[in-house]
């Protein structure tokens, strides 16, 4: 079935790996928003993207199954833990949930300021 699927707050979406699943929802634009202006210094400059990343992560995941330790004892999810998945997991994690982090970069860097009293 084809078109637009709304995000949602309640949704429940699953990436199925090799032995794994990460439940997961995707991240709406105004969280998200809200997000990068959270890792954004007061006084002005770039959010701190790997804050942003580890938000996002953290917003995003609900649960997971076979995430293990170095004992291969089965590891509960906590969000605390989700910065310690493999990059490569966190990296197909942030794609699916909306953030596009090089892309949000250059927004906020080609984001022009304005001012009143400018002509």
């Amino acid at each position: 079935m084809g078109g637009i699927k709304l995000v949602k707050e309640s949704e429940r979406l699953v990436l199925d790996g090799d032995g794994f699943k990460i439940f997961y929802r995707r991240v709406p634009s105004p969280v998200r928003g809200d997000i990068t202006r959270r890792a954004t210094p007061r006084r002005g400059g770039d959010p701190d993207w790997t804050k942003v990343s580890r938000q996002m992560l953290t917003y995003a995941i609900l649960d997971w199954e076979g995430v293990f330790d170095d004992d291969n004892q089965a590891v509960p999810y906590s969000p605390e833990l989700a910065e310690n998945l493999p990059e490569e997991i966190q990296v197909e994690l942030l794609e699916k949930v909306g953030q596009n982090i090089d892309r949000v970069q250059a927004e906020s860097k080609n984001s022009g300021t304005t001012s009143d009293s400018n002509t």
